[in-house]
């Protein structure tokens, strides 16, 4: 209930109706030192904290009898010049500017990623350019004031790119981090690298259990950050609503476009009729790729939201890395050739549907709408006046967009919030 409670953005004091004056403990946006509960005798100005400044080790002490944390994380230090790391991230901000590709960041953001040593390569490929490991106490002073001026804080580098990665056991302690990183197999001997690494540092998101997603939300990792997909994928993936517009209801101009590209009434409050849709992308003429284009159309959502990857060799979902869904669907290699018989999913309604399959739909796109082949009158969509059945496609698609974002930086455990 605790973990469903997280997910919902709760927190302890938040939960229990607790005083703001009683959230010495709360999760903060940053590393500080938590405020005293009452107020502190004058002294005189105190040592402003340097963020570039060298972070001195955490050392842990006794709890205050009033202390609100939980039991399993040491108290932080008071200390304004030697801040102790922050209580694992409920609350950080995220770097949204970090997960744009490379070719469109802002000029700021792209001197200060040269700073850093960042190739166009380094940037797009999360997680694969070895200077990301560094937490940020061991970053030099110039690159903390490139990292600092990218928009990062020393909180949201340890957590968003180094995953804590370059701090010891002790350090996952304080941070009451250790019993997350020991859902993912890990322990204070293969964290340091004296024994080998746990098998769910080679797996796919898809493979973690709830748990373990659980877990590794609270290293920052999310499905793009942990599969290692490349940037140029993360922004091509916004669920295209314009798509599940009633015919009766589309604007000239993506009427338009609809009647060039041949739909008709019928074939556009049908998906998945239209001759165009059984065609990936790459198999679209450039004509039709350009009309697409012009209402909102990119390669990797026409393959995911319209094709489903139906056009797809097998070597080619291995190759896009959506392999996978399908196979839990119960498709291999065999049957998606033809060479043998389709699996049962493929006869099933939505709701016979187990929450695996239905899990494995949403990453290749389907909604119950799209799976159970349903008008779009009975779709719920923005902008359709014509709603009779109420279906929602809220659960369809992998986007990186703002709702990803604000749900990541919202939730306890970063959670990933797909449509």
């Amino acid at each position: 209930q605790q973990l469903a409670a997280d997910e919902l953005c709760f927190f302890e004091q938040l939960w229990d109706e607790e005083h703001l004056t009683n959230y010495t403990d709360a999760p903060t946006f940053a590393p500080t030192t938590m405020a005293p509960t009452s107020a502190p005798e004058p002294t005189a100005s105190p040592t402003k904290f340097d963020p570039l400044a060298p972070t001195a080790a955490p050392v842990p002490t006794t709890p205050s009898p009033t202390s609100m944390a939980p039991t399993t994380k040491a108290p932080v230090t008071s200390s304004p010049t030697a801040p102790m790391p922050t209580p694992f991230p409920t609350l950080l901000p995220f770097p949204e500017f970090r997960y744009v590709n490379y070719a469109n960041i802002a000029g700021d953001t792209r001197n200060q990623a040269s700073v850093l040593g960042y190739s166009e390569k380094d940037w797009n490929e999360i997680g694969r350019y070895g200077f990301e490991t560094k937490s940020f106490s061991k970053l030099d002073r110039g690159e903390k004031e490139a990292a600092l001026a990218m928009g990062y804080s020393d909180a949201t580098w340890d957590c968003f790119q180094s995953h804590y990665r370059d701090y010891d056991w002790f350090e996952l302690e304080v941070l009451g981090l250790d019993d997350h990183a020991r859902t993912l197999g890990w322990d204070e001997r293969s964290w340091i690298g004296e024994t080998n690494p746990p098998s769910t540092d080679e797996s796919t998101w898809f493979a973690l259990s709830a748990d373990q997603k659980f877990a590794a939300r609270k290293f920052c990792y999310f499905q793009e950050n942990w599969d290692g997909v490349t940037l140029r994928k993360w922004n091509a993936m916004p669920f295209p609503y314009f798509r599940y517009v009633v015919y009766n209801d589309l604007d000239d101009k993506t009427r338009d476009v609809a009647m060039t590209l041949s739909y008709t009434d019928k074939t556009w409050d049908n998906p998945g009729t239209s001759d165009l849709e059984q065609w990936s992308y790459s198999s679209l003429t450039e004509s039709e790729k350009g009309m697409v284009s012009k209402i909102g159309f990119h390669e990797n959502v026409w393959d995911c939201h319209m094709n489903h990857y139906d056009d797809f060799d097998w070597s080619e979902l291995i190759e896009e890395e959506v392999q996978e869904p399908f196979l839990v669907l119960g498709w291999n290699e065999d049957n998606w050739d033809g060479d043998a018989s389709e699996p049962m999913s493929n006869s099933k309604d939505w709701a016979y549907l187990t929450t695996k399959e239905q899990e494995a739909a949403n990453e290749l796109c389907y909604s119950r709408g799209h799976w159970d082949e349903l008008p779009l009158s009975s779709w719920d969509m923005p902008g359709n006046t014509s709603n009779e059945g109420g279906i929602s496609t809220a659960s369809s698609g992998r986007p990186m967009s703002l709702a990803l974002i604000v749900t990541l930086a919202c939730s306890a455990g970063l959670a990933l919030f797909e449509l």
